[in-house]
């Protein structure tokens, strides 16, 4: 099985090459023009505000599992939104 590298680093003969080592052309030169979102904040979020609105009412686990069911809604939306700016 040949050594695959990137271009800029020529490989040494070895199961690696010497600089940037276990790094992969993708993990070493990143897209710079795209940084993903992130939908897990707001899921959190959710949850504790409705595990806290809910114990105020007498029913913890039933808002924390409200809170679970926005929190989803709202990291898919964040996800289809950035998901379709990918493809810009």
């Amino acid at each position: 099985m040949p050594i695959t590298t990137c271009p800029d680093r020529p490989a040494q003969g070895r199961w690696r090459p010497v600089a940037g080592h276990g790094k992969t052309c993708a993990m070493a030169e990143p897209d710079p023009s795209h940084t993903p979102l992130a939908g897990g904040a707001p899921l959190v979020l959710c949850i504790l505000a409705g595990g806290i609105i809910g114990a105020f009412m007498g029913q913890a686990f039933l808002g924390a599992v409200i809170g679970l069911a926005v929190g989803t809604a709202i990291a898919v939306l964040i996800w289809m939104r950035d998901r379709g700016n990918d493809r810009d």
